[in-house]
């Protein structure tokens, strides 16, 4: 099923499944190897367990190290250092880097949490639409009375 895709519209990559006992395990991971999804229905304690987990520790990553290394270093030492050789100025060779690596890494935290909340609600999205399909392959079974109980467990 496309829909399951973790990677938006458009993907063809459909995962892994494997099934251990009773645990069914669905793996998925984006061809740039950025971010990855995990799918675990299991029974516990009488009742269907789903978890959904989305890994995208290596897109914090690439998020955080071009706006610190790229935009931080690159433009504060880039330009601060020329700035206080032609001004003259220690302060300005040394707070201007600082400044600058600063608010690259707002900036990075502030893009961060927009692609997380916009994967946040996809994963939701797929949580529903996972929890539909479990819930309408579980056969329901309503009791009447007592004496239905007793029909089920045999008594």
């Amino acid at each position: 099923m496309t829909w399951f895709s973790p990677h938006g519209p458009g993907s063809l990559e459909v995962g892994e499944h494997s099934l251990l006992g009773r645990t069914l395990t669905w793996q998925a991971e984006a061809s740039s190897k950025l971010r990855s999804v995990q799918l675990i229905v299991a029974p516990k304690d009488g009742e269907t367990h789903i978890q959904l987990k989305e890994n995208l520790e290596q897109t914090a990553g690439l998020v955080h190290s071009c706006a610190l290394g790229g935009v931080g270093a690159g433009v504060g030492l880039g330009a601060g250092l020329p700035l206080a050789v032609a001004f003259g100025s220690v302060l300005l060779g040394v707070l201007f880097p600082l400044g600058v690596t600063g608010l690259s890494y707002i900036g990075a935290r502030r893009i961060y949490r927009a692609l997380v909340g916009k994967r946040r609600r996809a994963i939701d999205e797929i949580m529903a639409r996972v929890t539909w399909e479990v819930t309408s392959a579980i056969p329901s079974t309503s009791l009447q009375s007592a004496e239905d109980l007793k029909q089920i467990s045999g008594d």
